[in-house]
């Protein structure tokens, strides 16, 4: 299952029926396992560095291309997770990569622990963080690995609650959008719809240009219509309905509009599972 929330009450250059976001069933899964394994919930130690033993150092090392671990005042050494190969920096550069690389470890880590969120693990003198993506990070295998241990941590997992199935919405996504749920969106689906779509502004907000969705031809129960049309209701019907995207998306300029829908197909909770 995925999801997509579609604009009803617009604001600046949003109009009614364009698609605000896509998620995938991996995206969602992966959005709840950071929100479980989220730095806040990692206890300092007394140095006020973060606890190895947690789920945020866990999930790093799991996510994460590069492990770095200090070995002296001066030095780090740095392991990558996906050949297991080191290579230890220092103040003096030296070449990797085609370029001179070195750190001045005593300030960079004094610069870092400063933020309350800082992701320094460990003990002072034997400190450890993590760096860059691995390279399966975006892969089901992979969150689902993320999954298990913090199933082994907590007995939690997304199999045993609906909740942990529907992206975690705001309750302004829920007033302005339509959010639906997808029997069949995928990642490659997902980067298709965003590729429809053109960034204005800083960039920071995805403006859909073609893609969009006609909610009036959803087959909604009247009653739900008139609640998706109020811009004050908090409206969240993902359990009790799913579609398909290919019945719903119209492509403007590339396809008709598609025939409306007799009615949607209607879900339970033990379908989410």
């Amino acid at each position: 299952m995925a999801e997509i929330s579609v604009i009803q009450h617009p604001s600046g250059r949003w109009q009614v029926g364009d698609i605000r976001g896509a998620y995938s069933d991996r995206r969602i899964r992966d959005e709840h396992a950071q929100h479980c394994c989220n730095i806040r919930k990692c206890p300092f130690t007394i140095e006020g560095l973060n606890n190895k033993d947690s789920s945020a150092y866990d999930r790093d090392s799991m996510m994460s291309r590069y492990r770095f671990v200090r070995r002296s005042r001066k030095e780090v050494e740095r392991i990558n997770l996906t050949d297991n190969t080191s290579q230890i920096f220092s103040d003096k550069p030296i070449e990797i990569d085609g370029r001179m690389q070195y750190i001045h470890l005593e300030e960079y880590l004094a610069l870092r622990v400063k933020h309350p969120l800082h992701r320094i693990f460990g003990t002072t003198d034997s400190e450890e963080w993590f760096g860059g993506h691995h390279p399966d990070r975006g892969t089901e295998a992979r969150v689902d690995l993320v999954w298990d241990m913090i199933h082994g941590r907590t007995g939690m997992h997304y199999r045993d609650d609906v909740n942990l199935r529907l992206f975690p919405l705001s309750i302004p996504t829920k007033q302005r959008c339509a959010n639906l749920r997808l029997a069949d969106l995928t990642d490659n689906d997902v980067e298709v719809l965003r590729s429809q779509m053109e960034y204005f502004d800083v960039g920071s907000v995805l403006r859909p240009r073609q893609a969009y969705i006609d909610i009036d031809s959803l087959g909604l129960p009247s009653l739900l219509r008139t609640k998706v049309a109020n811009p004050y209701e908090v409206v969240d019907f993902r359990r009790d309905f799913a579609w398909s995207i290919d019945d719903i998306l119209d492509i403007k300029g590339l396809a008709s509009p598609k025939r409306a829908l007799a009615g949607p197909p209607v879900m339970s909770d033990a379908s989410l599972l």
